[in-house]
Formats: structure tokens, C-alpha cells, sequence
């Protein structure tokens, strides 16, 4: 007997576009996790910074305010949303098919954000090396 199985999943599901989100998710996870050991001075510091980052800390000062947090959830967010309708794309392509001059202010929006968020000279991290 040939019995044919109905499929309860629906077209999104059964395309690999569901696995491959979730193996991008986990990627940024390792990128995110490997970025304390450039932050941190030293490995104790690393371990401090790594068992705070997975909620195993009873001590310690919170270093950023609820309202940084949520500032930083919501870029992060925006972030990967855009990465992941543009996989398919490049930014060239899609600043051909936008007036210059909304090229040139979004240009100019992140230049200023960049130079507003800087504390310090030593907040990017590269200068740190």
C-alpha cells in the first residue's frame, strides 16, 4: 500500500527558510558569546561576564539602565530583520532604486548615531588594541 502522509506543516515550515533563520540566530549567539573574551581583561573577568550574560549572577551592579536595554533590544531587533530580508540582496542594489538624496541622509543618520553613542575614545572596541 502506498499511503500518502498528510503534511500538518504549513509551506514555511517545510522550506529550509525556518532552519536557516535559527542557524543565523545561533551563529550571532556564538559571535555574541566569543566577543566577551575581547571585552575582558583577563579569564576570571571573562567567567564573571559570561555566567551575568546567562543570568547565573547573584551579585554585581546592574551596568546599563532598563531604558539602555530596551534601546539596544529594539536595534538589535530592527537589525536582524533587515539582515534577513536583505540576504538575498546587496545594499548597492538597493540604494539604485532610492532618490540620492534618502541615500545621502541615511548615510548622514548613521554617522551622526555613531558619533552621538561614543562615550569615549575607547568605546569601540578596535581601539582597544
Amino acid at each position: 500500500l502506498n499511503i500518502k502522509r498528510a503534511s500538518l506543516m504549513s509551506p514555511f515550515f517545510k522550506s529550509n527558510t525556518l532552519s536557516n533563520f535559527f542557524i543565523a540566530m545561533f551563529t550571532f549567539f556564538l559571535v555574541n558569546v566569543t566577543w566577551v573574551f575581547f571585552r575582558a581583561a583577563n579569564f576570571p573577568a571573562a567567567k564573571r561576564m559570561l555566567t551575568s550574560m546567562f543570568g547565573r549572577a547573584n551579585y554585581g551592579i546592574a551596568l546599563l539602565p532598563t531604558r539602555d536595554i530596551l534601546i539596544i533590544t529594539v536595534v538589535i531587533t530592527l537589525m536582524v530583520l533587515i539582515h534577513w530580508f536583505m540576504r538575498d540582496t546587496t545594499v548597492l542594489q538597493v540604494a539604485k532604486k532610492i532618490k540620492w538624496w534618502v541615500v545621502a541622509t541615511i548615510w548622514a543618520m548613521m554617522l551622526i548615531a555613531i558619533i552621538v553613542s561614543q562615550k569615549s575614545g575607547d568605546s569601540f572596541i578596535y581601539f582597544q588594541f
